[in-house]
């Protein structure tokens, strides 16, 4: 897992558009389901975007209903990671990480 920086693919190793396009999708409400829909959820850059975007997704439904500004923070967040995960990167804000691996129970 990325330590919160950036995690850039040259452009020679880009994953697949399709693959970049599901990864941002992810980021839109309830678009984490879409890749296991279309049994595209293996392939593990997109299996990133699915686990950090249903984390994202859940986190703010748990809390947004007391603080609906976190509806807005997560359509802010979301695009931006979307933007990321088109561009081929695997962005993880850092303030983000524990949560993420809190979450999918991922152990450094």
């Amino acid at each position: 897992m990325p330590n919160g920086t950036d995690d850039v693919f040259s452009k020679n190793d880009l994953p697949p558009k399709g693959q970049r396009v599901l990864g941002a999708v992810c980021y839109f409400p309830l678009g984490f389901f879409l890749p296991y829909f279309l049994d595209k959820g293996r392939e593990d850059f997109v299996a990133y975007h699915v686990r950090v975007g249903a984390s994202y997704f859940f986190f703010t439904l748990l809390v947004g209903y007391v603080f609906w500004i976190l509806w807005l923070f997560y359509l802010v967040l979301g695009a931006y990671s979307a933007y990321k995960a088109f561009s081929g990167e695997r962005y993880l804000p850092g303030f983000v990480k524990a949560l993420v691996e809190a979450v999918n129970g991922d152990k450094k």
